[in-house]
C-alpha cells in the first residue's frame, strides 16, 4: 500500500518567494508487511490512527490543543512548532515506512509552457502550482522505479484556495475563463477553489489512459482543506491527521533547502532525509530536466533502448542547474539496465536509425542539427558496445558502415579527433567493402584534412578519388543502357546520365580550391557538380552556398546575384530574411550576413529590428554551435558599421560556444576565436583584449600539431598585432 500526503510552501502566483515546492511524504508498507487488500486498508486505518495519537500526545506534553494548536504555533510559537517537528522525525524514523518527497520550481520556466495556451502557459492564474502538484503526482506513482508494484494508492491531498481582489478585473478573467469555481468574501476578494477530486481523478485518467499505463492500481483519493478546528463549523468534521503530517513533513523539507545555491542544495536535503526517514527521498525538480526524466523512464518501461539513449542525451545536453542531482539520483541507475535493453538481434535497425539522423539529405534546421548530435552520441553507443561485447557476432561490413556514418558527422561537428578515430576504423576494414563504398568514405577523409586547413591533402585525396568515380560513372552508365529497365532507359535515354557520387567529389573538390584562392578551377568543379545533382536536392544547394561563399570572398556580386535566388528563395533582402527565419536555417543566415556586410547593401529599420539579440535567440533554439561563431561576428561589424557600437560588442562577447577551448572541437574553436581577434581588432582596438584572444587561439592550437604546423608564423609571433593580423590571413572562403 501507498500513501501519499502532499502540502505546498511559497507564493505560485507572480514573482513572490524565490522557494517555491509542494512537499510531503510517502508512507509505503514494504513487501511482506501486509498481504492482502484488506490488510492493507486494515494497516492504513492502523497507521492513521497512529499517527493521531502521536499528535494528541505531542500536543499535551506542549500544553497546545489539539489540532487547531499545531496551525497556531506557526504564528505563535516557533519553538513548539520546531519541537513538534523533531518529535516527528523520531516517530519517522521509528516506523521505518516513511519516504520524504518534494517536487520544487527551478530558477527558470519550462520551455515547453511558455507562450502557449492559458491551459498550459504557467504564468496564467494559478498553472504553475496545479502543474508542479499533478507532476510529483505522475512522478511518484508512474515515472518512479522503487514503487511499480503496487496495487493499492491512497492520496491525500491538501485543498487550495487563492483570494483575488476585485479591483483587480485582470487577473479575475484570468481565473474565471479557466473555469474555477468561486465564492465572494466580505474583504472584497473572490476566493478562487484550485483542486478538488474531480481535478485530480481526470488527470490521473487521462495520464494512465495516454499512456497505456495498464496497470491494476485501486485508487482512494481524498481531497479536502486541512481541519485546523479553525471554525464552529470545522469542529463537526473529522480531522486530517495524514494532512497535518504532509504540512508538517513540507516545513521539515523546507528547512533544509538553500535558496542561495543553484539546485537548492537538494543533496544535502537527500542526505539529510534518509537520516531522519532511513529511506531514499523522492526528490524531483519542476524543470526541463524532469521531462527528460520522464520520456526515459517511459522509454524504458517500454523497452524502447533508443528512446531511453535518446533521452540520457537529452538531459546531458541541458543546462539545468539539477543535472548533476538527476543524474546520480535517477538517471544513472536506469541507464544501467537500460544497457540490457540492447539486443544485438535488432543491430540492422540501429544503424540505420543512426544513418536516419546523421546522413539527412535535407536542408538544414536547427532541429536537424540537434537530431545529428543525438545521432553521434546515439552511435557512439552502439559502437562501443558492438565493439567490446559483440565484435564476433556483427558483419564487417556493418562496423564499416556505422564508422563511415560517424566519421561524416563528426566532421560536421568539426571533432577532428573522433572523425580521425573513425576514418582509421574504415581504413581498417576497407578490403570487407565495395571500391564505391570506399570512395565515399574518401570524401569524408578530405574533409578530415580540410577540417585540419590542410587544403592540399585534402585535394590530393579527392583528386584520385575522381578518376575512379568518373570511371564508375562511364561503366554505370553503359551497365543502364544496356541492361536497365526499358520503360527507364526509354525514358531517360535523351536525359543526361547523373551520378550523385561524382557530384559531391566535384562539389568537394570547389569547395577546396576555394579555400586555395583558385577561383576559376573552383567554379569548374563548382559548375560540373551542379550538373550531377537533381533540382532541388540537398547537396545541390549545399554547391549553390559554396558558390555564394566564394562569390563573397571575391566580391563577385554579379556571381552572387546569379545564385542566390535560389539559395534564399528571393531577390528582396527583406523577404530573404523572413525566409530564413522562418526556416530558421542558420547556414542561410550566415550567408545573408556576410553579403549585406561584403557588399553593403542599404538596410531598412525593419531588418536592424529582426537582428537584435533577443529575435534571434527565440527564433533560433541552438546558437552555441558551428556557424554562430560566424553569424555573431557579422552580425558585430554590422552593428558597428550601423553606429551602434552596444549592440555590436554584446554579439562580439556572444562568441562563445560550449565547444570553445574544447580539444574535441578545435576547427570551430579557431574559427570563433580568430573572429574575436578580428572584431578586437578592427573595431574595438582594445589591446588588452586583443592580446587575451591571441593566447586563447595559441592555447587552442597546441592541441593539434597539424593545425599549429598550418598557423606556426602566427603562433610563433611575439608581437600580439601582428599574430593577430597572421592569424587573420591564414583563414579564408567559409571560415570567415
Amino acid at each position: 500500500m501507498l500513501v501519499v500526503g502532499l502540502d505546498e510552501s511559497g507564493s505560485f502566483e507572480g514573482k513572490g518567494s524565490a522557494v517555491k515546492i509542494i512537499a510531503g511524504f510517502v508512507y509505503y508498507e514494504k513487501e511482506g508487511q501486509t498481504s492482502s487488500h484488506e490488510e492493507e486498508s486494515l494497516s492504513f486505518v492502523s497507521e492513521k490512527l497512529r499517527i493521531e495519537q502521536f499528535l494528541i500526545k505531542q500536543c499535551e506534553l506542549l500544553n497546545i490543543s489539539y489540532p487547531k494548536g499545531i496551525h497556531a504555533m506557526e504564528i505563535v510559537d516557533k519553538y513548539k512548532k520546531s519541537k513538534l517537528k523533531e518529535a516527528l522525525k523520531q516517530y519517522i524514523k521509528k516506523n521505518g515506512n516513511y519516504h520524504f518527497t518534494l517536487m520544487i520550481k527551478g530558477r527558470s520556466s519550462k520551455k515547453g509552457y511558455e507562450g502557449f495556451s492559458n491551459l498550459v502557459d504557467e504564468k496564467e492564474a494559478s498553472n504553475l502550482y496545479e502543474h508542479m502538484l499533478l507532476s510529483l503526482l505522475n512522478n511518484i506513482l508512474f515515472y518512479n522505479p522503487k514503487f511499480q508494484s503496487e496495487e493499492q494508492v491512497v492520496l491525500e491531498l491538501a485543498t487550495r484556495s487563492i483570494p483575488v481582489p476585485n479591483s483587480d478585473v485582470e487577473n479575475l478573467l484570468k481565473y474565471k475563463r479557466l473555469g474555477y469555481s468561486s465564492v465572494l468574501d466580505k474583504k472584497g476578494n473572490t476566493i478562487f477553489y484550485l483542486t478538488d477530486q474531480r481535478s485530480f481523478k481526470t488527470s490521473l485518467l487521462t495520464k494512465m489512459v495516454e499512456d497505456n499505463i495498464k496497470r491494476n492500481i485501486i485508487f482512494d483519493i481524498n481531497v479536502q482543506s486541512i481541519n485546523y478546528y479553525k471554525t464552529a463549523k470545522d469542529m463537526n468534521r473529522d480531522t486530517t491527521p495524514w494532512l497535518y503530517i504532509a504540512d508538517l513533513c513540507c516545513d521539515i523539507i523546507r528547512d533544509y533547502l538553500s535558496p542561495g545555491v543553484d539546485d537548492f542544495n537538494l543533496e544535502k536535503l537527500f542526505d539529510k532525509a534518509v537520516n531522519i526517514t532511513g529511506n531514499e527521498p523522492l526528490l524531483w525538480a519542476y524543470d526541463d530536466m524532469d521531462d527528460c526524466w520522464g520520456r526515459m523512464y517511459e522509454s524504458f518501461v517500454k523497452e524502447d533502448y533508443i528512446g531511453c539513449i535518446k533521452a540520457l542525451y537529452e538531459a546531458e545536453s541541458l543546462d539545468s542547474d539539477f543535472k548533476a542531482f538527476y543524474r546520480n539520483h535517477w538517471f544513472d541507475n536506469i541507464q544501467k539496465q537500460a544497457d540490457i535493453l540492447f539486443n544485438i538481434d535488432d543491430i540492422l535497425n540501429y544503424v540505420d536509425k543512426v544513418k536516419d539522423i546523421i546522413s539527412k539529405d535535407t536542408v538544414y534546421s536547427e532541429q536537424n542539427e540537434k537530431d545529428i548530435n543525438f545521432g553521434l552520441y546515439l552511435g557512439e553507443r552502439i559502437f562501443e558496445k558492438v565493439i567490446h561485447e559483440f565484435k564476433s557476432e556483427v558483419n564487417d561490413k556493418l562496423i564499416y558502415k556505422l564508422s563511415d556514418l560517424l566519421l561524416m558527422g563528426y566532421n560536421h561537428a568539426g571533432n577532428i579527433n573522433k572523425a580521425r578515430y573513425f576514418y582509421e576504423c574504415c581504413r581498417e576494414l576497407r578490403g570487407k567493402v565495395e571500391p564505391e563504398d570506399f570512395c565515399g568514405t574518401l570524401l569524408s577523409a578530405a574533409q578530415l584534412y580540410a577540417n585540419q586547413f590542410q587544403f592540399d591533402e585534402a585535394i590530393q585525396i579527392i583528386e584520385r578519388d575522381r578518376l575512379f568515380v568518373e570511371k564508375l560513372k562511364q561503366d554505370k552508365k553503359i551497365l543502364r543502357d544496356l541492361y536497365g529497365d526499358e520503360i527507364a532507359a526509354a525514358t531517360e535515354q535523351n536525359v543526361e546520365f547523373r551520378y550523385e557520387l561524382l557530384g559531391k567529389v566535384y562539389s568537394s573538390l570547389g569547395q577546396f580550391y576555394s579555400f586555395k584562392k583558385d577561383k576559376d578551377t573552383a567554379m569548374n568543379y563548382f559548375e560540373k557538380a551542379l550538373e550531377e545533382f537533381e533540382k532541388p536536392s540537398y547537396n545541390r544547394e549545399l554547391t549553390i552556398s559554396f558558390i555564394l561563399h566564394l562569390a563573397m570572398d571575391w566580391k563577385d556580386k554579379t556571381l552572387y546575384e546569379k545564385y542566390v535566388e535560389e539559395y534564399l528563395d528571393f531577390k528582396e533582402i527583406n523577404e530573404q530574411l523572413d525566409f530564413i527565419l522562418e526556416r530558421q536555417d542558420a547556414f542561410k543566415l550566415l550567408v545573408f550576413l556576410k553579403s549585406i556586410n561584403i557588399f553593403k547593401e542599404e538596410i531598412d529599420k525593419k531588418i536592424i529590428e529582426k537582428l537584435n539579440t533577443n529575435k534571434l535567440e527565440s527564433e533560433f533554439s541552438q546558437i552555441n554551435i558551428h556557424p554562430w561563431e560566424l553569424i555573431f561576428k557579422h552580425l558585430s561589424i554590422f552593428f558597428f558599421d550601423h553606429g551602434e557600437p552596444d549592440k555590436a560588442k554584446d554579439f562580439y562577447n556572444s562568441i562563445k560556444l560550449e565547444m570553445a577551448n574544447s580539444k574535441d572541437n578545435i576547427t570551430v574553436s579557431v574559427i570563433g576565436l580568430i573572429a574575436q581577434c578580428c572584431i578586437s581588432s578592427f573595431y574595438i582596438k582594445d589591446e588588452d583584449e586583443l592580446e587575451k584572444k591571441v593566447n586563447e587561439v595559441k592555447e587552442i592550437l597546441a592541441y593539434e600539431n597539424s593545425i599549429k604546423e598550418i598557423f606556426k608564423d602566427a603562433y610563433n609571433c611575439l608581437n600580439i598585432n601582428e599574430a593577430a593580423e597572421r592569424l587573420q590571413k591564414n583563414l579564408s572562403y567559409l571560415y570567415v
